[in-house]
């Protein structure tokens, strides 16, 4: 219980992370945003109970919608802004 406690806080404060770096420009930040995504798509697989799968949705849509959002057109030229 407490190791899965200490990931799901993990991952909080590096969603966070991200989420300040993305909003400041960082176009590294975007990227590592889509692999962490990634890695959370794959987590779900592992996921037995109907509760754990519920909550991982939750947060997994809230994931898509915003790596959608930072792939926008709109987006790209916000990164291109930041970066010069």
């Amino acid at each position: 219980p407490y190791t899965t406690l200490f990931r799901s806080l993990a991952m909080v404060a590096l969603w966070l992370w991200m989420a300040r770096a993305v909003g400041q420009g960082g176009g590294w930040a975007r990227i590592l945003s889509t692999v962490l995504f990634g890695l959370a798509t794959l987590e779900l697989i592992g996921i037995h109970s109907v509760a754990q799968l519920f909550w991982a949705m939750l947060t997994w849509l809230t994931g898509l919608a915003a790596v959608w959002q930072l792939w926008r057109p709109a987006s790209g030229a916000f990164f291109k802004q930041a970066d010069g």
